[in-house]
């Protein structure tokens, strides 16, 4: 961990007893708003790391999930993973087992026969129940309700320009994404009714 302020190393975060650490690049991390204490990472090395910044070590760990952009979040007791692989792009695990609570696989886009590879997945900020999640390579975006078997809300496709970045605003449900070729553009979505 780095101190901004001081501009100086605060805490290195080691393994803990039969946890690992990186081995490769790390391509996101994210705290939890609900506990202060726990930080996720994840990257190349197709692990997801849940730290204890009290004891300044690893607590567990989820091997599979290949998340190589912002495609890491935390919601209550859930973990949301994208992952940029051919199947189970999209997962959700229980922060306190770190097992699987549910999967989803992207289709392959029939139009430009390619596959997807998720590089931004992020939780709803004002509706708890969706779920945002942008992909190369089929070069869409497209938002779930999780709570309801990933069931499809909104399907966005931008042809020839890659979406790598989604975050959604934190007082309604529309979102923000960019990609290649200078994407960059807001999107409204109110199917979902605040709760």
């Amino acid at each position: 961990m780095y101190d901004e302020h001081k501009k100086s190393v605060y805490e290195v975060l080691k393994a803990g007893y039969d946890n690992p650490q990186h081995n490769n690049r790390v391509l996101a991390v994210k705290f939890s708003k609900d506990d202060p204490n726990l930080l996720l990472s994840a990257g190349w090395d197709n692990c997801i790391i849940r730290w204890d910044l009290r004891t300044k070590r690893s607590t567990g760990y989820i091997f599979g999930p290949q998340v190589y952009g912002e495609a890491l979040d935390i919601q209550g007791d859930y973990i949301l993973a994208g992952s940029s692989r051919e199947n189970k792009q999209i997962q959700i695990f229980d922060v306190r087992t770190t097992k699987t609570v549910s999967s989803y696989d992207w289709d392959q886009n029939p139009e430009i026969n390619k596959r997807a590879y998720v590089y931004s997945a992020q939780f709803g900020k004002c509706n708890k129940s969706l779920v945002g999640t942008a992909a190369t390579g089929v070069n869409q975006i497209k938002i779930f309700n999780h709570q309801d078997n990933f069931s499809l809300l909104q399907k966005v496709n931008k042809g020839e320009k890659a979406v790598y970045c989604l975050d959604f605003f934190h007082q309604s449900n529309n979102y923000v994404y960019c990609g290649n070729k200078g994407a960059l553009g807001i999107v409204s979505y109110e199917g979902v009714s605040n709760p």
